[in-house]
């Protein structure tokens, strides 16, 4: 009678752990790509349309104390083909973030991210956009320390951009049939008493 109380006990939790585990905020969001090294962590986030579902994330591990948005933005360019951004001026430092492009490698799907006679508008967060903050203009001098999310967008303040999140993980079919089984021998041993 213990062992299958404790049998039960342990099911419950099992089925219980696994079926309410949420990852770290940052498991959450579906990552494009990681790109550099050290112990801090920062997201850039592009937010191709304010209407569809259609951003993307990159995360960013730096030893500095901080990076620039346009550091980020030009290790993208390094890293990937199909990545691309252009400023309003070179020569300026302040300058803002004209547009960026993407092209999806799964899809061969061309993103672009541009607002005609515009610039993109930056919005940043350090928890995942439960506040927001709009930045007006994305100017390529904007600094993000560790635990920052950067968000690239066509939205404007009255329209909050979108984040690529990961789709939930399912039960695995093999803990339910499990665990079933288990619940059918425990029934058959309380018959046979």
């Amino acid at each position: 009678m213990k062992t299958g109380k404790f049998i039960i006990t342990a099911l419950l939790l099992m089925f219980l752990s696994v079926g309410s585990a949420h990852a770290s905020t940052w498991n959450n969001i579906e990552i494009e790509g990681t790109l550099g090294f050290g112990d801090n962590t920062a997201l850039l986030v592009v937010d191709f349309s304010s209407n569809e579902d259609d951003s993307f994330a990159w995360m960013f591990n730096f030893s500095k104390s901080s990076l620039t948005v346009e550091t980020m933005l030009s290790a993208l360019q390094n890293t990937f083909s199909g990545f691309g951004y252009a400023l309003i001026s070179e020569q300026n430092p302040n300058s803002p973030i004209k547009g960026v492009s993407y092209r999806e490698s799964e899809s061969n799907t061309l993103y672009v991210a541009e607002i005609p006679g515009n610039v993109l508008n930056g919005w940043s967060s350090s928890d995942l956009g439960n506040m927001w903050k709009y930045e007006g203009k994305a100017l390529r001098a904007k600094t993000v320390s560790d635990g920052d999310i950067f968000v690239l967008a066509t939205c404007n303040e009255n329209t909050i951009p979108e984040m690529p999140m990961a789709a939930p993980v399912p039960i695995p079919g093999a803990v339910l049939l499990f665990g079933s089984g288990l619940a059918g021998i425990i029934g058959i041993r309380r018959r046979r008493r």
